[in-house]
């Protein structure tokens, strides 16, 4: 496991250098630091709470999706989905010490890595270049809220159209129903437009 552990943290490392200047050393403290966790469909990793309490996760595969309880109208909705590749941070919740809001749950077996969030400020004290990684997925989260929002704003079939297209493959891999809630359309209509579009 620690081997396999280790050649994740490689391999993403490899691809983040692409962008960011990231120390040969910071390979090293991850691997002490991080776990390679696996969990089974439909299992939620993370719960709202305390900001300390959270964690960064590295999808090394599958899907996962971040929801938000409404407190006011007692509903959960979801805001993001997470595929291979993905960090899942709540960067509000690090950078300002806010309790986190949002739960994170796996919608196929996945694995990822995990790194406790005092682990993350442990790295940034030792590795200040961390900061301009996290700066990046801070904007990355407010431009997937963009997205998400401007897509919620068009008519449910171009909505769907939109959706597949930056997203091919994953009515194939996660509950159509889940699916059809993060879209904001009841599954009937879900089931209709995919059939409709697939054909075509």
């Amino acid at each position: 496991m620690h081997d396999e552990k280790a050649q994740y943290i490689r391999a993403a490392l490899t691809a983040l250098r692409q962008a960011f200047n990231l120390p040969e050393a910071l390979e090293v403290e991850l691997t002490a630091r991080a776990r390679l966790v696996m969990f089974s469909q439909l299992s939620y990793i993370e719960y709202p709470g305390l900001a300390e309490d959270g964690y960064l996760w590295y999808m090394v595969r599958g899907i996962a999706r971040s929801v938000v309880f409404d407190q006011q109208f007692q509903l959960q909705y979801s805001l993001f989905l997470w595929t291979k590749g993905d960090v899942i941070f709540q960067p509000d919740s690090f950078f300002f010490e806010k309790p986190r809001e949002e739960a994170v749950q796996v919608l196929e077996d996945s694995i990822l890595l995990q790194l406790p969030i005092p682990q993350l400020r442990r790295l940034l004290a030792t590795f200040p270049q961390i900061d301009q990684l996290l700066a990046h997925l801070w904007g990355q989260h407010e431009l997937r809220l963009i997205r998400y929002s401007s897509w919620l704003h068009l008519g449910t079939r171009e909505r769907m159209k939109a959706f597949l297209t930056y997203y091919p493959n994953i009515t194939e891999r996660v509950p159509h129903y889940l699916l059809a809630e993060f879209l904001n359309m009841n599954r009937n209509t879900f089931s209709r437009l995919l059939r409709s579009i697939k054909k075509k």
